[in-house]
């Protein structure tokens, strides 16, 4: 049966899915080109399981509450977003592990995946556990209960809105550690914040939005306009338009984690060094100790060094 709020909660379905497919696809094009992830590691991991749930139809993504639901656009919107979810986790498995050392870089795979497991099962246990006070009147077998459990009213929205406070900070976190936009672009950054906002309008269509979504959508609205004015802010640093994001090329910026491939590879960065210059000046340099570095690793060293010291003012 349909109500009056039908087309506002199927438009509003179908914009939130299109702007955040939008997302998706720019932070796949941005990461082949710039060989990086765009999309902070620990926000995806939590996306990527609250997508299978709901997009595999483990959970319902349609509130009791709601007179008319579009429950096939809103499972198919979902599992949309889950196929293009693995080609977002290809890249953060080709390109992300350099981000780190120790423990994380030596298991990297096996942390990612383990933990899109352990998200998925707690987003699945929070949804089966916790209850919502029933501030609609929804009638359950004739009576109208106190509480609902998520299963039946809030599951998705309270979860998605959850992981969406987090992965708007960590994308401002992401852009602030990198110090550079490889991998963003402002066209993301606008086309996530857009599809957050379609998201919250398909819960006011219906009326279904609680103080505690309503504060958690304030959180994302905030950080999703700041890491759009951080994105536009240091692209212009970087010396390129902002708007080189879709199809133009960018100058190229150097990988974060090219220092550490370097470094990997050379016992330590000042060795390193100091034996490309004693080879230069020596040939008794023994073969064992500038068997320590290799000439490519040293040499992209050397360069990554040498072109961060700022340039002597002209005379």
């Amino acid at each position: 049966m349909l109500d009056s709020n039908h087309f506002w909660l199927l438009g509003t379905a179908l914009a939130s899915g299109v702007f955040w497919l939008v997302a998706y696809i720019l932070i796949i094009y941005r990461g082949f080109k710039d060989q990086t992830y765009g999309m902070p590691i620990v926000a995806f991991i939590g996306n990527i399981a609250w997508e299978f749930i709901f997009g595999l139809g483990i959970e319902s993504g349609c509130a009791a509450s709601w007179s008319s639901c579009p429950a096939a656009i809103i499972q198919a919107r979902n599992f949309i977003w889950l196929l293009f979810d693995f080609v977002i986790l290809y890249t953060i498995l080709k390109f992300g592990r350099r981000y780190f050392t120790g423990f994380l870089n030596k298991y990297f795979n096996a942390v990612v995946i383990g933990g899109i497991v352990v998200a998925g099962l707690l987003i699945y246990a929070i949804v089966q556990e916790f209850w919502i006070k029933n501030l609609w009147g929804v009638v359950i077998n004739g009576s109208t209960p106190e509480f609902l459990p998520l299963t039946r009213q809030g599951g998705s929205y309270y979860t998605g809105f959850g992981l969406n406070v987090i992965m708007s900070i960590l994308f401002v976190f992401m852009i602030y550690r990198r110090g550079n936009v490889d991998g963003q672009s402002v066209y993301i950054a606008i086309s996530k914040w857009l599809g957050t906002v379609a998201a919250y309008g398909f819960m006011l269509a219906d009326g279904i939005q609680t103080p505690v979504v309503n504060v958690l959508y304030a959180i994302v609205f905030v950080f999703d306009l700041l890491y759009i004015k951080m994105v536009y802010d240091q692209s212009r640093r970087e010396g390129h338009d902002p708007a080189a994001g879709v199809g133009q090329a960018r100058p190229p910026t150097r990988l974060a984690g090219q220092h550490q491939d370097a470094r990997a590879n050379c016992k330590s960065a000042r060795f390193c060094a100091g034996a490309q210059v004693r080879r230069s000046m020596s040939a008794s340099v023994s073969a064992r100790s500038w068997g320590m570095c290799s000439a490519s690793a040293c040499a992209r060293l050397l360069r990554h060094r040498f072109s961060a010291w700022p340039a002597l003012p002209a005379r």
